[in-house]
């Protein structure tokens, strides 16, 4: 009950019914019931300095001995997003006339900015998150933090979406459990690929019975029938082949028009990850039990097997050859194929890694830890371990994803690169990794966050927790739509598990595909970003 309830209470609303509770006192008090000003015969004080003055000026009494009545309509008027004008120009004046500083009956704004969660503009004041014991001595930023612009967010409902799968309501060939991915491709702005299927989506479909589809066969499960769902996705960079790891560790080619290519054998755990270099030559996979192995794409033969002393949690390619893995004792490791042991290890967070991401316009790598920090590491050369450049702290939580802004031209001249990463303390921050502080403080989950993901031209970013998905503008940190499957499950009071399993943007940065769980993909349509 304690979560349902705190789901439906929105963030700061305890401060904004006090203040309008203060400013309702300050006008009750200066207003008659006729409606005219009248000058008080002092300053307006909240707690009357003595008990006679608290029995000659009762709470909403006008100077005709009547309480005054309450305008709903006008009240209601003063919300986060702007305040009545009136009430604007009349808080203000008195507020210099009692000689506080733009402040609202003895709380200064400065005061107020110490005290806010982040919204509106404020300063969120956070506790810096001890640094991790690194090899050298780094720079790091404590997370200032610039709240979210709170505007007006389009809900997304049910009949705004287009279900391409519901296992739900269908009965899968051999009975099993899927686990429902999904993945746009980067180049066909039409094509979809779910779990088990190609799609073929126009941008005006509105019924998935219509849309012309392939079905992508599998071969009976190795070990059982509950063994053979899908665990992972990924098309390759140019959009014409589509790789697939399942529960019981098969890795799959497939081309882009549903024909299996490949079907590679070697894992005996669950595929967790799938990497395709720039060219697609290589396809690295990795697997639960942290095996990571590197396919040759154009035969399914095996390149090599990497089989580090501990469980690998990430993986990220930097070069046609060369890549870089984090395990759960805090190091990150550079690896090359043809090299059986690491080039370079070094320790980047004090606990597990559990993200890496690579970003090619500035050679550089980023890392999100269980200590609740990013690490930021210049590009590793032959010679040399990665150069490490600075630490973003204020993340109060384990990181759990991180990504860097796509779609933007790096300028040598007047440098500035966005880094995106979420946490289970149930913000996202958006970091500019060049001048090392934190512009934006996303924070309007209830729930730890499952996935981020910007938008190929890097004005939207979607994150999804327990069911929920938000859209944001990156450049003003606004939220924009909210879809919130897991609302019926908060209401009853319902603990199930609503998991949001991927989130995907087409290449026109319009639609975002959603796996809900285990059984459902769901499109829905984002029209660009709202206006200021």
């Amino acid at each position: 009950m304690q979560e349902s309830f705190r789901a439906r209470v929105k963030p700061n609303l305890l401060i904004y019914l006090i203040q309008r509770g203060l400013q309702y006192e300050e006008l009750a008090s200066q207003i008659d019931r006729d409606g005219t000003i009248r000058e008080p015969a002092r300053p307006f004080q909240f707690l009357p300095s003595s008990p006679t003055a608290a029995l000659e000026e009762d709470e909403g009494v006008g100077s005709d001995g009547h309480h005054m009545e309450e305008d709903d309509e006008e009240n209601d008027s003063i919300t986060l997003q702007s305040k009545s004008p009136t009430v604007t120009s009349t808080t203000s004046a008195n507020a210099k006339k009692h000689g506080m500083e733009d402040g609202v009956n003895g709380v200064s704004k400065k005061r107020r900015k110490k005290s806010s969660n982040g919204h509106d503009g404020d300063v969120q004041m956070t506790d810096a998150v001890p640094s991790p014991p690194l090899t050298e001595e780094l720079p790091f930023t404590n997370g200032r933090s610039v709240g979210t612009q709170i505007e007006e967010p389009v809900e997304i409902l049910k009949a705004d979406t287009l279900v391409v799968e519901d296992w739900d309501q269908m009965v899968s060939e051999n009975g099993d459990e899927k686990t429902m991915s999904c993945a746009w491709n980067p180049v066909v702005s039409t094509l979809l690929a779910t779990s088990v299927r190609i799609w073929n989506v126009p941008e005006d479909a509105t019924s998935s019975e219509v849309l012309e589809h392939v079905a992508l066969s599998r071969e009976p499960s190795r070990t059982g029938t509950d063994k053979a769902k899908v665990t992972a996705i990924r098309w390759s960079p140019e959009g014409n082949k589509l790789a697939s790891g399942s529960f019981e560790g098969q890795t799959r080619i497939w081309s882009a028009d549903g024909k299996l290519e490949y079907n590679m054998f070697l894992h005996s755990a669950p595929i967790s990850s799938l990497k395709w270099n720039k060219s697609a030559s290589i396809l690295l996979t990795l697997s639960c039990d942290g095996k990571m192995i590197a396919w040759d794409a154009a035969t399914g033969e095996t390149h090599q097997v990497f089989d580090l002393e501990e469980t690998v949690t990430d993986i990220e390619w930097f070069s046609e050859s060369r890549f870089m893995a984090c395990g759960e004792s805090g190091n990150i490791h550079q690896l090359d194929i043809g090299v059986a042991k690491p080039l370079h290890s070094l320790l980047a967070h004090a606990g597990e890694v559990t993200c890496i991401a690579w970003d090619e316009s500035t050679a550089t790598v980023a890392t999100g830890g269980c200590d609740a920090s990013v690490s930021i590491w210049h590009k590793p050369n032959e010679t040399s371990k990665p150069d490490a450049l600075c630490k973003l702290q204020g993340h109060t939580l384990p990181v759990v994803s991180i990504a860097w802004q796509p779609g933007v031209e790096f300028i040598p001249a007047s440098p500035k690169r966005l880094l995106a990463s979420a946490s289970d303390d149930c913000t996202i921050r958006l970091w500019d990794v060049v001048s090392q502080t934190c512009l934006r403080v996303l924070q309007r989950h209830a729930d730890p966050i499952e996935c981020i993901c910007f938008s190929p031209d890097g004005s939207k970013l979607a994150s999804g927790a327990y069911g929920g998905v938000l859209v944001w503008k990156v450049e003003s940190g606004a939220l924009t739509h909210v879809y919130d499957r897991a609302r019926p499950h908060r209401k009853n009071g319902a603990e199930d598990s609503v998991e949001t399993s991927g989130l995907s943007w087409d290449e026109g940065s319009q639609r975002l595909a959603i796996g809900e769980g285990a059984t459902k993909c769901t499109v829905v349509r984002v029209c660009g970003p709202i206006a200021e």
